[in-house]
């Protein structure tokens, strides 16, 4: 999105960060796109892990779901947390934990440090 040369207020990311081989990456190259204070609303994948632990659930292919062997992680709420600010997020609010089709989820806000 360099290549855009835009700088976003806010920006959506649902249903991909569990499906990625390099989260960090991926949050590394959203945060670059955020303009001085703006936002991430992420939805992605959740673990059975307590939410205070700073860990992440790794998943084999097809582990979640019987033909869907893309979703490779299970992120706690502190582990989404720690990812987040090793990527360079200032604040990360985890608005609700939640379950869909026997599966957790996490809602957050990601927030630019800037």
């Amino acid at each position: 999105m360099h290549e855009l040369g835009e700088r976003f207020d806010v920006a959506l990311c649902f249903g991909v960060l569990h499906r990625v081989t390099d989260p960090i990456r991926l949050l590394g190259a959203l945060v670059d796109v955020l303009a001085p204070g703006g936002e991430i609303v992420l939805e992605t994948y959740g673990s059975h892990l307590p939410a205070d632990a700073s860990a992440i659930e790794v998943h084999e292919p097809r582990d979640v779901y019987a033909r869907d062997g893309f979703v490779y992680w299970g992120f706690s709420a502190e582990g989404l947390r720690r990812l987040a600010r090793i990527a360079g997020f200032g604040e990360v609010e985890v608005v609700d934990e939640l379950e869909i089709d026997r599966h957790p989820r996490i809602l957050a806000l990601l927030r630019s440090a800037g």
